[in-house]
């Protein structure tokens, strides 16, 4: 039983001051603690507006998101980051900006970060399929409360153990959560116990959650995103773990309505930074960008993403999506199936093991 909550919501006058185009970045209060939370560290407050630009000394990098332009999630995951840096640095850093596909696929943004292909990216685990074993801390299932929550242990815990990781092994440098949604199973028949789920073929990205679908009975295929997309279509899938944001912008209801709650982990989309172009900047910058990076990530689980979502719930049962909530005693049950996918992660590695055992102590999980 998770103890930790994380309660009530962050001050957006950071967030207008930026959109307004001021020099300065005055940090959000921290969250009014409940009298049950575990607070989480609020962002840190600036201590001084961000520098003005040295004459000639501006910073110039490609971004992309691993979204293309015109889905509804590439404006929440990361270019209303990339015009905000610009206004914060005061336009010290100036970037390129480009959806999935215009340089490299979504598929290649990972590889092409680490070689220096790409400067900076929205990139997400779930498009390198189980290749990053310790990454897919990110996604694992029924270990939360909420976004906020979330949130915080990824900021706290998660993200300074796997950017130590991404450093060593990947050349790059990884900062906020830009996106953190619900990731729920999405099916053509409904399920409303495990037992549905026998001879069900369903996506799942690999790593934990593909791991925990095997738990259920599930018959799992891992693939990227635009795959399982065709293969939904084609009816070579029966199920697939994606957000109502995703379902919405492929109109995924027509092949895939039912959904049950409460879903299992919460999709990521962070921002990476090739190691290279992010040691190029000098360090006034990265530490505006950094303090801005914190904020982000606590307005996102705080703020944005439970307000987002709820929209989005509303649009997709207009589109015709079912929900299904399990009974207490089945929720159990898929508890206890994704405990044994917990210990299974932590059996991968021993980077894998820590980062786990250090999620649970901050949640107070036994």
């Amino acid at each position: 039983m998770v103890k930790a909550t994380l309660a009530g919501l962050l001050m957006v006058s950071l967030l207008a001051t930026v959109l307004a185009g001021a020099c300065a970045q005055p940090a959000p209060p921290a969250p009014a603690p409940s009298p049950t939370a575990k607070p989480a560290p609020s962002p840190a407050p600036a201590s001084s507006p961000a520098p003005a630009a040295a004459p000639g000394q501006v910073f110039k990098f490609k971004y992309q998101s691993c979204f293309p332009k015109g889905d509804p999630v590439y404006e929440l995951s990361g270019n209303q980051w990339v015009r905000n840096i610009e206004k914060i640095t005061n336009g010290r850093v100036k970037m390129e900006e480009y959806g999935a596909g215009e340089l490299v696929s979504a598929t290649n943004i990972h590889d092409a970060l680490t070689r220096g292909a790409l400067d900076v990216a929205a990139n997400c685990w779930l498009w390198n399929t189980g290749t990053i074993p310790e990454a897919s801390i990110f996604w694992i299932p029924m270990m939360y409360e909420n976004a906020g929550q979330e949130a915080a242990v990824y900021w706290e815990v998660q993200r300074p153990i796997a950017d130590k990781i991404y450093r060593e092994k990947f050349n790059q440098t990884i900062q906020s959560i830009l996106y953190n949604a619900p990731q729920i199973m999405w099916t053509k028949k409904p399920v409303q116990k495990m037992e549905d789920y026998k001879g069900m073929k369903v996506r799942a990205p690999g790593g934990i959650t593909t791991k925990f679908f095997e738990l259920l009975g599930a018959s799992v295929v891992s693939m990227t995103a635009p795959e399982a997309l065709t293969a939904l279509q084609s009816g070579a899938l029966d199920g697939i773990t994606y957000s109502t944001g995703t379902v919405i912008a492929y109109k995924l209801t027509e092949t895939t309505p039912n959904c049950i709650l409460p879903g299992p982990q919460w999709a990521h989309v962070e921002i990476h930074w090739n190691l290279n172009v992010w040691n190029s900047l000098p360090p006034d910058i990265q530490k505006t960008i950094e303090e801005y990076s914190r904020y982000v990530n606590y307005h996102s689980g705080t703020v944005k993403m439970p307000q987002v979502d709820a929209d989005w719930t509303t649009t997709v049962e207009k589109m015709g999506a079912k929900f299904y909530r399990l009974p207490p005693a089945e929720t159990a049950r898929f508890k206890a199936k994704a405990v044994e996918s917990w210990d299974w992660y932590a059996q991968q590695s021993a980077d894998c093991r820590r980062l786990l055992e250090e999620t649970k102590k901050f949640l107070e999980i036994k």
